[in-house]
């Protein structure tokens, strides 16, 4: 991505917080789940640490303060979680999640984003796996899932109008 194409994208994810946050539109938390460990010879529990805020907008969310951009990951809710009922692992596993987060730096009942994928903007990074936002033909565009190849790639900037639209009207 040569300077012109990045000052569009950030031109864009500009336009794209200042219509959120004018329009109100619920942000998310971000945040790192860290497992559980050792340090110094201490035992540590699993726990979250905060990271910002997001605003989820498609597969991409942005975040609340700056030009930072993450591939959407995994999410859970910051609130009690219920007595086990269940015996599937998958479940429990979730409901531990789900309980760390309700114990840690969020509000109660906060949309929790982790696992996500920072898209670093910078040039050689751009055609990276992980990495949504490819160039062709001089247009920075995003494509869902790279590793589809039913999916085809769209403008990035009409992508952005188009999620936040969404996201500020869900019924237009």
């Amino acid at each position: 991505m040569n300077q012109e194409q990045l000052r569009r994208v950030r031109e864009a994810l500009q336009q794209a917080r200042a219509q959120l946050a004018d329009s109100g539109v619920r942000d998310e938390a971000l945040g790192r789940l860290v497992p559980a460990g050792r340090r110094w010879m201490l035992p540590r529990r699993a726990h979250f640490v905060s990271l910002g805020r997001v605003w989820r907008v498609g597969i991409l969310l942005i975040s609340t303060s700056d030009d930072r951009l993450h591939l959407l990951g995994v999410t859970t809710r910051a609130v009690q979680p219920g007595h086990h009922r269940n015996t599937a692992v998958a479940i429990e596993e979730r409901r531990e999640v789900q309980l760390l987060a309700w114990k840690g730096p969020f509000v109660e009942g906060d949309v929790v984003n982790y696992d996500t994928i920072e898209i670093d903007l910078a040039h050689d990074a751009i055609d990276t796996e992980a990495n949504p936002l490819l160039v062709r033909d001089g247009v920075v565009m995003v494509q869902w899932d790279r590793g589809q190849s039913g999916a085809a790639p769209r403008p990035f900037a009409d992508y952005l109008r188009e999620q936040v639209a969404l996201r500020i009207d869900p019924t237009s």
